[in-house]
């Protein structure tokens, strides 16, 4: 016994993604990393400077920056061979 394929259009098997206005634009994303034992206070303070100055040196909208805070033991951090731990 043989097993019909039914083979949709492509249009038909991907399913539609709306894409908002923000997701149009260029979407910067900044990368920082920092050695850990800074406050929530100066890192939030980082973030809204950072987020200031990519809105104004290049136009995008602040609802469309994103930023990632990476914090790392200063023991996995290293400078000419000596760690900062």
């Amino acid at each position: 016994m043989r097993t019909a394929r039914i083979r949709l259009p492509l249009k038909a098997r991907v399913p539609a993604v709306k894409q908002s206005h923000l997701e149009r634009v260029t979407m910067p994303i900044v990368e920082i990393t920092l050695l850990e034992g800074r406050s929530e206070t100066q890192k939030r303070t980082l973030v809204k400077e950072v987020t200031d100055a990519i809105v104004s040196s290049i136009g995008a909208p602040k609802e469309a920056v994103r930023i990632i805070l990476r914090e790392i033991p200063p023991g996995h951090f290293a400078v000419g061979g000596v760690t900062k731990g």
